[in-house]
C-alpha cells in the first residue's frame, strides 16, 4: 500500500526531509569505475517513458545500382530502399532500503541516525546492474550487450599482448583490428577508439617499441595510426571472451551506430508502509543495446 507523508507532520515531516537531503547528497557520490552505466563506451540514451513496453527502431539498405544504359534501352536498373524492423523489450529492474518506526522517530533527535550508506548502496547497485547489462546483456531475458552482441565483428587474436609476443606483432594486430573495420565497409565506418583490458593496456603503455627508443607500443600505434585518437582502459574487457579471454574492442563512439537505451533513469519512489517501518523502492528501465550499424564495432578475442 503507497501512503503519502506530508511535509508539516512532526516526525514523518522531519524523515522525509532528511531522506530527500540524503539521496541529493548519494547523487554526487563517486562510485567504483562502471564505464558502460557512465557512457564512455557507448551513448546512452535516456528516454524517460515510462509507460512503453517495447522499443521499435528501423534500419534502411540500398539495394541496386546504376547501369549503363544503351541507345532505345527500355531496361533501367532500379534502385530501392528496404527496411526492416527490429524490436525490443523493455523491462524494469528494481531494489530498495527498509527503515523501522524506532529510526524514524530517531529522527526528532539533533544527531539524526539515518545511515546515507544504506541509501548510496543502492544507487550504486542499481547503477552496477545497468553496467553489467550494457556490457554483457542478461541470458534469461535473451539481451545481449555490446561485448556479446551479435552484430559486433569477432575475431581473435593471433598473439597475447604480453612479453610473449614481439612489440612489432602487437603494433600489427592492433593496426589489424582497425583495418579490417574499414576495409570490410569500404570506408563507411572508420573507428577512433580503442578499448583494451587493463593488463595489457599497462603492458603497451610502458613497453618500449625498440630497445633503442623511448616511444612505447601504444606512443608508435597513436602516431602512426589514421583512425585510432584514444587508447582507453576498460575493466570490462577483462575476461569478456566466450571462454573467458581477454578481449579488445575497437569501434567510434557515435549515438548513430549504437546506444544503450534507457527508457527510464534510476530514482526513488514513494516511502511505501511495510510491518513496523516504512520501504523506499528505486527502479529503472532498460530495453538492451541498439547497434544500427553491423561491422562498426569489432571484438578481438584472446589478446
Amino acid at each position: 500500500m503507497s501512503i503519502s507523508i506530508r511535509k508539516d507532520d512532526a516526525i514523518p515531516g522531519m524523515f522525509l526531509r532528511q531522506l530527500e537531503d540524503i539521496e541529493a547528497e548519494a547523487q554526487r557520490v563517486q562510485f567504483a569505475e562502471l564505464s558502460f552505466a557512465d557512457g564512455k563506451v557507448c551513448p546512452v540514451d535516456i528516454q524517460n517513458k515510462p509507460g512503453f513496453r517495447t522499443s521499435t527502431y528501423r534500419q534502411l539498405t540500398r539495394v541496386g545500382q546504376f547501369g549503363l544504359v544503351r541507345s532505345y534501352s527500355t531496361s533501367i536498373p532500379s534502385i530501392n530502399v528496404l527496411s526492416e524492423e527490429f524490436t525490443q523489450q523493455i523491462h524494469k529492474w528494481a531494489g530498495m532500503y527498509y527503515f523501522s518506526d524506532d529510526d524514524i522517530a530517531s529522527a526528532q533527535v539533533a544527531d539524526f541516525p539515518l545511515e546515507a550508506e544504506e541509501i548510496t548502496a543502492v544507487r550504486e547497485a542499481a547503477m552496477q546492474e545497468m553496467n553489467r547489462l550494457m556490457a554483457v546483456g542478461s541470458d534469461e531475458l535473451r539481451m545481449p550487450g555490446l561485448l556479446n552482441h551479435p552484430d559486433v565483428l569477432r575475431s581473435y587474436s593471433p598473439v597475447r599482448f604480453n612479453s610473449t609476443a614481439t612489440p612489432s606483432q602487437i603494433l600489427a594486430t592492433m593496426n589489424d583490428a582497425v583495418t579490417t573495420v574499414v576495409n570490410l565497409t569500404q570506408r563507411v565506418e572508420q573507428p577512433d577508439t580503442l578499448f583494451l583490458p587493463t593488463a595489457q593496456f599497462d603492458y603497451v603503455s610502458t613497453t618500449n617499441r625498440t630497445d633503442n627508443t623511448d616511444r612505447t607500443i601504444l606512443e608508435q600505434f597513436l602516431a602512426a595510426s589514421p583512425y585510432i585518437k584514444n587508447v582507453e582502459p576498460l575493466i570490462e574487457c577483462d575476461g569478456a571472451g566466450p571462454d573467458g579471454e581477454d578481449v579488445m574492442l575497437v569501434m567510434k563512439r557515435d549515438r548513430r551506430k549504437l546506444k544503450a537505451m534507457v527508457y527510464e533513469d534510476f530514482k526513488f519512489l514513494d516511502l511505501q508502509r511495510r510491518g513496523l517501518g516504512y520501504e523506499r523502492p528505486a527502479i529503472f528501465r532498460y530495453a538492451g543495446i541498439r547497434l544500427y550499424r553491423p561491422y562498426s564495432v569489432h571484438l578481438v578475442i584472446n589478446v
